[in-house]
């Protein structure tokens, strides 16, 4: 697993991200992250989140010059780069609806929380060491 580059911080609690990596499924490519964030009923939420998914990238690819013309914006949302062919903002998506992508708890120790990152395939003892300090760095407001 890397690490991402860290998402800009903005005023409201924007998610930790703890790890990264590559998944796929027969049709792309894509980078997910392990996520922290404070619950919506409980203290903490971890969470899958995404590259937030702005358009695909082959829409702004010149056929002339083979180059990509990206524009600062689409749909009012700002660009950042092109990954795995899609045009990706600065913002992550979180997928709310489906319960299998998050989990919300109040101690880590919670023999629910070990087991969901048994099933989503992110439990080791670095993760879990790296979880303890994002919910330090959640509870003392900082982001280092």
């Amino acid at each position: 697993m890397s690490k991402r580059k860290k998402l800009p911080v903005t005023a409201d609690a924007s998610p930790i991200i703890i790890e990264s990596r590559e998944a796929s499924n027969r049709f792309s490519d894509w980078e997910e992250y392990l996520c922290l964030r404070k619950g919506d009923v409980l203290p903490y939420r971890l969470f899958i989140g995404a590259d937030e998914f702005l358009a695909d990238a082959d829409d702004y690819l010149d056929e002339e010059t083979g180059e990509y013309k990206l524009p600062k914006k689409i749909n009012g949302r700002s660009v950042n780069e092109i990954k795995y062919d899609q045009v990706i903002g600065f913002g992550l998506y979180e997928e709310k609806d489906n319960e299998d992508h998050w989990i919300e708890f109040s101690a880590l120790a919670e023999s629910r929380v070990v087991d969901w990152l048994k099933a989503t395939e992110w439990h080791d003892t670095k993760v879990m060491q790296s979880i303890h300090k994002a919910i330090e760095q959640l509870n003392n407001g900082s982001r280092d």
